[in-house]
């Protein structure tokens, strides 16, 4: 079973925030922030990252906040 990836809804030069009101920081800070669409197309390009090398259980995924 395939994740879906979340909406993005806030970005800062420190931290995102999905639609669930989950909040992380970014490992550094970011000199420029970008629009919502450009940080939404990479977040979901990492969370297909992850889903390749760790599997696509929505259990596992879940657990790693």
């Amino acid at each position: 079973m395939k994740v879906k990836s979340m909406k993005v809804v806030r970005v800062t030069k420190t931290e995102f925030e999905l639609e669930d009101g989950r909040v992380y920081d970014h490992p550094v800070e970011l000199e420029d922030i970008p629009s919502l669409e450009d940080f939404q197309g990479m977040y979901d390009e990492w969370v297909n990252k992850f889903q390749e090398m760790f599997g696509s259980d929505a259990r596992k995924a879940d657990n790693c906040n």
